[in-house]
């Protein structure tokens, strides 16, 4: 279950955070309609097609500074 999503437009980087872990998980070439077609969606927790793998994760590690 997700805990926090955060965009960043300038970067197009979607970073998720997931509730039972804390784990942020950082998806790159992230389009702006993708994150509108994710925060559209009926489901946070069913991600969308565009959201395919995640190309970073930071358990136990500093997320970036933006995410609460």
């Amino acid at each position: 279950m997700l805990s926090v999503a955060a965009y960043d437009d300038s970067k197009q980087v979607l970073y998720l955070r997931f509730r039972n872990t804390g784990h942020v998980y950082r998806y790159v070439e992230f389009t702006a309609a993708d994150n509108q077609a994710f925060l559209s969606a009926e489901s946070k927790g069913r991600l969308p097609s565009a959201i395919t793998s995640a190309t970073s994760v930071w358990p136990g590690s500093t997320p970036p500074d933006f995410l609460p």
